[in-house]
């Protein structure tokens, strides 16, 4: 609505600060003749996973999950608008995570992300033609079913900590170069599926820790 029509910025937390605004646009009759959004805008509100002292931190688990997500923003639909939305919030890039397939699969399979695909009635992990995927994630970021609060590529911390403990890389800092060669490694010691991005490796071995103990946090 407000880009739309041109009305400029928008509060978009605390939720009851945009609806406060809005309530007085309506008030002050700067709504009475606007426009319709025409689906060609993209809506981003990251939403990242928090620890206790992210949530001391900040005061609230929501208002820690918008700020460790890195803050809204807007992309224009097009046809690379999933590759933009994903590059944005950490999927994709051009060195260690340069597989779009494998960037869209990783995107689809986080907790969130899996659950507002799937109320749009989107299961785009069971494609697999990558021309395919592409315009069924755009058919999910240009749902009105969600807010657009997807979630951020997953955190290395746990893993690099794990592989650190294991004795696979020097510590938790070490280079992303070296933390790869380890969960390729660690990967191949526990059967699991061979991975050709970084933010994969990731979550497969997050997947594998948490089959062993169910009450880890990833």
């Amino acid at each position: 609505l407000y880009h739309s029509n041109n009305i400029g910025d928008l509060t978009v937390f605390p939720e009851v600060c945009a609806l406060s605004e809005a309530y007085s646009l309506l008030e002050n009759g700067r709504l009475k003749s606007c426009s319709r959004n025409r689906n060609e805008l993209i809506f981003v509100s990251p939403k990242s996973t928090v620890t206790k002292s992210d949530q001391h931190r900040y005061g609230s688990a929501a208002c820690g999950q918008i700020v460790r997500g890195g803050g809204a923003f807007m992309v224009q639909d097009s046809e690379e608008a999933p590759t933009a939305v994903l590059t944005k919030l950490g999927y994709l890039d051009s060195s260690l995570n340069s597989d779009l397939g494998e960037a869209i699969d990783v995107f689809c399979s986080m907790g969130k992300n899996r659950n507002k695909l799937t109320s749009t009635g989107l299961d785009i992990l069971s494609i697999g033609c990558l021309k395919t995927k592409q315009l069924m994630l755009r058919q999910g970021l240009l749902s009105t079913k969600h807010r657009g609060d997807w979630q951020p590529s997953p955190s290395d911390t746990i893993v690099r900590r794990h592989l650190a403990s294991a004795g696979l890389i020097p510590d938790d800092e070490a280079e992303a170069s070296k933390v790869v060669h380890a969960m390729e490694a660690y990967c191949k010691k526990h059967d699991l599926q061979k991975k050709q991005t970084y933010n994969a490796l990731v979550v497969e071995i997050l997947n594998n820790l948490k089959k062993a103990d169910p009450r880890r946090r990833t």
